[in-house]
């Protein structure tokens, strides 16, 4: 939704790939995401939100609405981000998942509602420090769409799960069944070839079967796959308390890179600050 111009701001939609990139490709582990949604498959749903300063952009807000739930995602100058929450409060999704780094969440307050923000980490990895797992005996199959209810009825153990069908069309999910049981999964967020980038998501394992390195087992062949494209950049997000998770991805190579806050919020109804639209 692209709004007219303001005499009393410098926020505007930004559609201009190559100033997104300049600023994102500066820390592109904690914009891995948004990197990855410049590409041509994601770009679609993205509405870009900025602001520019002398030298480029000051901080952008995107929103991602290819899923159920809309996501929100910001980078920058705070100062930045609540400029472009003053003149497009009202353009926001209604509900969001958001991915705000620490400094951002006053920002977001301005309009939007928490029960609870959870501290999650993300995590990097460079493909020459990618260290496979060896673990033969556990065979990793594709997964596709056929797959779907399987997926599905796998995640039902993970209530919190962002897992969508459509995300199958990556071509990136592998699976370990265990008696002709699918038992563990790990996929992709995002993938962009041309940024050479790509967000990890969806690992888990049946709570039953944890503990076998089945996970360690499906996030490696999904690394090595990826790495074989010729992605260099990974990143993955694992929830801070999860000490048992980041061990497992810390032995693949990954590194613990930046600190965000996730969860659902909602926008309230009043304007930030007394701010009208322009």
């Amino acid at each position: 939704m692209i709004g007219p111009e303001s005499s009393t701001t410098s926020a505007s939609v930004i559609t201009d790939r190559a100033l997104l990139t300049a600023l994102l490709i500066r820390d592109p582990v904690t914009c891995a995401y948004m990197l990855g949604d410049l590409d041509d498959a994601y770009s679609e749903f993205c509405t870009w939100y900025g602001v520019r300063g002398s030298d480029g952009l000051d901080g952008v807000l995107l929103v991602y609405d290819a899923l159920s739930v809309p996501v929100l995602i910001t980078y920058g100058q705070s100062s930045a981000l609540e400029e472009i929450i003053r003149r497009y409060w009202q353009d926001l999704p209604g509900r969001a998942l958001v991915h705000l780094q620490p400094h951002h969440v006053a920002a977001v307050d301005q309009v939007f509602g928490a029960e609870a923000l959870v501290p999650m980490l993300r995590m990097g990895l460079e493909a020459r420090e990618f260290h496979p797992a060896t673990a033969e005996q556990l065979a990793v199959e594709r997964l596709t769409h056929r797959h779907t209810g399987e997926i599905i009825d796998l995640y039902t153990h993970y209530p919190d799960n962002f897992f969508e069908p459509a995300q199958l069309d990556s071509g990136h999910y592998y699976g370990i069944r265990v008696d002709d049981r699918l038992v563990s999964v790990a996929g992709v967020h995002v993938l962009s070839h041309e940024a050479s980038i790509a967000t990890l998501g969806n690992i888990v394992t049946h709570p039953d079967f944890r503990g076998r390195g089945l996970s360690t087992a499906c996030t490696s062949q999904l690394c090595t796959r990826l790495i074989s494209e010729g992605i260099h950049t990974l990143a993955l997000n694992v929830r801070r308390q999860n000490r048992s998770a980041v061990r497992v991805y810390e032995k693949l190579g990954f590194r613990y890179h930046a600190t965000y806050l996730e969860g659902l919020v909602v926008r309230s109804g009043e304007a930030p600050g007394g701010a009208g639209r322009p």
